[in-house]
């Protein structure tokens, strides 16, 4: 076998119009010099469509050559001659194939490789980025969704007094007003949690204390440090394929109020309904208190108990099967 193409030495740029020649017992010669070695100890670069190829040599000369066929039954004839670049490329089965696994493989990491992920990372974190991270998001916030509490000072005092005896000393609750969020509450990576006046204002005080120990199970179980870490992974992500890093830049700094507007996912929220519910149980409080709560919530928001299709394609849970669920929970 003969394959025509350019030698260069290494030594200088010069270039060498020559061959390079497959002996008996698979010995490789290139005309014009005095390389003579076995097959095995050449580095055959993998085919890239019809492009130019080169061969290595041990002394660090090279040969460049155009016969990819020839190139390509050169290679298939080295001892450590693995499967071909070209010919997964050049395949449609494998193409398809390809696609497949890396689809699965997608939809496999996003589903159970994130949450497994930040789940570990969230446990692993020192309380000193919580408490940094809680910090950032109450600024963000309350730049973006709160205006300060209309309620007067006395009625603020006695909520303070209503939740105090249920906290820990790290942790403490902000009233504000909130537009944007309507009758809510939240809880940031810090163990700060932000009450609405409008949720203030439609519920009793023991569905109040229902709504605590719903926000402080998402503290307790590190719900928005580890939905913080999600989105900044997938983001990262994101950045890795696009390369948009402005983008991804504009959209981090923007995390806390996108997910404070979005919510947690079903698993995170059945998590706090049940240490919700084992924390009513604990002080004496009617669990019912939370059902009631939850249905002044929805109805506030004016969101129907009744089932669709968007339920279930929804993160969040229906708040049919959320309600049926509770009354289970023993």
């Amino acid at each position: 076998m003969k394959i025509t193409g350019i030698y260069y030495s290494g030594k200088s740029s010069a270039a060498l119009s020559s061959a390079l020649i497959l002996h008996a017992e698979n010995r490789v010669s290139i005309n014009q010099t005095d390389i003579y070695l076995s097959l095995d100890e050449l580095d055959i670069a993998p085919r890239i469509g019809n492009g130019n190829r080169w061969v290595y040599f041990p002394d660090g000369s090279s040969f460049e050559s155009q016969d990819n066929d020839a190139l390509d039954t050169l290679s298939k004839r080295q001892r450590n001659h693995g499967l071909s670049l070209h010919l997964l490329e050049s395949k449609l089965r494998y193409i398809i194939s390809s696609l497949i696994f890396t689809l699965i493989f997608c939809v496999c990491f996003f589903i159970w490789g994130v949450p497994a992920t930040t789940q570990l990372i969230a446990q692993t974190l020192p309380d000193n980025t919580s408490k940094l991270l809680g910090s950032q998001s109450l600024e963000i916030v309350d730049r973006t969704l709160f205006e300060p509490s209309e309620l007067s000072d006395e009625k603020q005092q006695t909520l303070q007094t209503l939740f105090k005896p249920y906290l820990s000393p790290d942790q403490r609750v902000l009233i504000r007003s909130s537009e944007a969020l309507g009758a809510n509450a939240i809880a940031l990576p810090n163990g700060i949690l932000i009450f609405t006046d409008e949720l203030i204002n439609i519920t009793t005080e023991q569905e109040l204390l229902a709504v605590l120990g719903h926000e402080l199970g998402h503290v307790e179980h590190k719900h928005g440090l580890q939905a913080l870490i999600r989105s900044s992974l997938l983001l990262f992500v994101y950045t890795l394929i696009t390369g948009d890093a402005a983008g991804a830049s504009s959209s981090i700094a923007a995390l806390p109020t996108l997910l404070l507007e979005q919510g947690y996912s079903r698993d995170f929220e059945r998590e706090a309904d049940d240490y919700a519910m084992d924390f009513l149980k604990q002080h004496n409080i009617p669990r019912t208190a939370l059902m009631g709560a939850l249905n002044k919530i929805y109805q506030a928001h004016e969101i129907d108990k009744k089932e669709s299709l968007r339920d279930y394609l929804s993160s969040h849970p229906a708040p049919k099967e959320r309600l049926e669920r509770l009354t289970t929970v023993e």
